[in-house]
């Protein structure tokens, strides 16, 4: 009887390890490894030797007979992450193709301007000011400045972002009228010790409020200083809070704004005024084209400098806005939708 016992927990013993075994084996589409055997061996090998702690899933094919030469957890799901702009810049090199400018125009009918824009990611200050100048040289009054983003929808974030994304630079907001990546570029040394910290921003502009609590300290940092917007508010004021040591060194921090369009509209406006144009009012689209004329125009580098750029940086902003500016190729303006 006894030995019937032990049998009957030993068997008992032995259903429970198997059904551990198994409730902890991946299935068996997360080890899938096929391929050539030399090429497995030495991939394997470097994988190993990265230490990467994470998840991955690879597969290479022969562009010859398109037979699987390496493949390590094809089947496995993962999130696209940003290997989206593999083939994000691939389509707008074969669409839109490499030697494509983007332009950003401005034209006149009397005292009146429209600033339009045309989609650059690379839109810098120092482009914008250099069509201010050309304008200062034609108009000494305006009465308004429209700012024309139409080229593009109104969609100000792309598929698939959160509400929530924040402040931070990888989610600046999309316009076809964009300036600087749409950020505000923070420089943040260390003030004297009890004392604010020293910040300067780029640009200087009053469409941004910045509010500055933040510490030097001499000893260690008990809270690290950050800089924040009211993002949820959709407003451009930003907080400045935490701590910096006195000996640290100047760094740079960049945070995103809420409304390109009226960013770069504003920062346009700033730009006329210091050549001495007097400009009474800045509004959104204008209803109606009759009888404007080019007046001046920006012709960005051509797109494969962007997209170079869009690679090394992992650009979410420029990414976004070759997909737009492909959409513009069929429909005005342009968007996701197929």
């Amino acid at each position: 009887m006894i030995k019937t016992f032990q049998n009957s927990i030993l068997h008992i013993l032995i259903i429970i390890f198997i059904s551990i075994y198994i409730s902890c084996t991946p299935p068996k589409s997360l080890y899938n490894m096929e391929g050539s055997p030399s090429l497995i061996s030495k991939i394997n090998k470097i994988i190993e030797e990265s230490e990467i702690d994470l998840n991955m899933s690879i597969q290479i094919i022969s562009l010859d007979d398109n037979k699987i030469i390496y493949d390590y957890n094809s089947q496995k799901l993962l999130m696209p992450a940003s290997t989206n702009k593999l083939y994000t810049s691939a389509a707008a090199l074969h669409f839109l193709g490499k030697d494509h400018h983007f332009e950003t125009n401005v034209l006149d009918k009397k005292n009146n301007l429209i600033l339009k824009g045309g989609g650059d990611p690379d839109l810098t200050i120092k482009q914008l000011d250099s069509l201010a100048l050309e304008i200062s040289k034609k108009h000494k009054t305006i009465d308004t400045l429209f700012i024309d983003d139409s080229f593009l929808d109104s969609l100000n974030y792309g598929e698939g972002w959160m509400w929530d994304e924040g402040p931070w630079w990888y989610a600046a907001p999309i316009s076809a009228l964009s300036v600087n990546d749409n950020c505000i570029d923070f420089y943040v040394g260390p003030g004297k010790k009890g004392k604010i910290p020293s910040v300067n921003y780029f640009p200087k502009t009053s469409y941004i409020r910045v509010n500055n609590e933040s510490l030097t300290v001499q000893d260690s940092v008990v809270s690290k200083l950050k800089i924040d917007r009211d993002w949820v508010s959709n407003k451009n004021n930003f907080y400045i809070y935490g701590e910096i040591i006195d000996t640290a060194k100047v760094d740079t921090f960049y945070r995103n704004i809420y409304d390109p369009s009226s960013f770069t509209g504003t920062i346009f406006k700033e730009l006329l005024n210091q050549y001495g144009v007097k400009l009474k009012h800045v509004s959104p689209n204008p209803n109606q084209y009759d009888d404007y004329n080019n007046l001046v125009k920006h012709k960005s580098m051509p797109l494969l400098i962007s997209a170079k750029n869009l690679m090394n940086e992992s650009d979410n902003l420029t990414a976004e806005l070759f997909v737009k500016c492909i959409g513009a190729m069929d429909t005005i303006p342009g968007t996701w939708e197929v």
